[in-house]
């Protein structure tokens, strides 16, 4: 099941369509957020937070609502988001490396998942071992 919702990915624009829109949430299509109006459109089709993947940008204001709506996947592309979402999020969340991130903890479109750890200042830590441990297992 978790291999068919990462699959397939619906622009949250699309979901101006009902029937699309509808569809989306009956199969619990995953549906990618880019920004607050993206986050309007998921609320207003009640897409379920599970499905939603919110790709980072430069607005921590709408990575915060996103977090506040329930959104558990992430798409990041620099450590000032990692950081943005360790400040904001409790509990895990999974992360996604963006493309243009590639160098960025040393591994190339490794999937991580980082928990929150009460004495953490930073998401870099636990998710640059998690990314080595996924990537280089023998280094662990």
């Amino acid at each position: 099941m978790t291999l068919a919702i990462a699959a397939h990915s619906l622009p949250a624009a699309a979901l101006i369509d009902p029937t699309l829109a509808a569809w989306a949430r009956a199969r619990s299509v995953s549906v990618t957020a880019h920004d607050g109006r993206d986050l309007d459109l998921v609320r207003r089709h009640r897409i379920r937070p599970v499905q939603v993947v919110y790709r980072c940008g430069p607005d921590s204001a709408a990575t915060r609502r996103a977090v506040g709506l329930g959104v558990r996947r992430f798409v990041v592309c620099t450590a000032h988001q990692m950081a943005r979402l360790d400040e904001c999020a409790a509990g895990t969340r999974y992360l996604y490396l963006d493309e243009r991130a590639p160098l960025m903890l040393g591994c190339c479109g490794a999937t991580i998942t980082c928990a929150r750890q009460p004495s953490s200042t930073s998401s870099i830590g636990p998710c640059a071992r998690s990314a080595t441990s996924v990537t280089c297992p023998d280094r662990w």
